[in-house]
């Protein structure tokens, strides 16, 4: 049986095409998520499969600030 792996890079590959970038801001959302910043999916998945989610679903934008990368809610999305 394949596995089959939620989301697929190609999914968020197309929310940023930088793959070094997908890793840092899904692991800073993940930490976020450990930390206790309300979640965007409701979900009782690991903090950086759920960070993941929220990236591929757009539910969290990847932004570049003086050369560093931060995730933050996508504040075009509905609620």
């Amino acid at each position: 049986m394949k596995n089959i792996i939620y989301p697929s890079l190609d999914d968020l590959l197309k929310q940023n095409p930088n793959r070094f970038k997908l890793v840092v801001a899904a692991a800073k959302r993940a930490k976020q998520i450990n930390a206790g910043v309300s979640k965007f999916l409701g979900s009782n998945k690991k903090p950086v499969t759920l960070a993941f989610e929220e990236i591929a679903e757009g539910k969290v934008v990847i932004k570049e600030k003086a050369g560093e990368t931060e995730t933050c809610p996508n504040q075009t999305q509905e609620q």
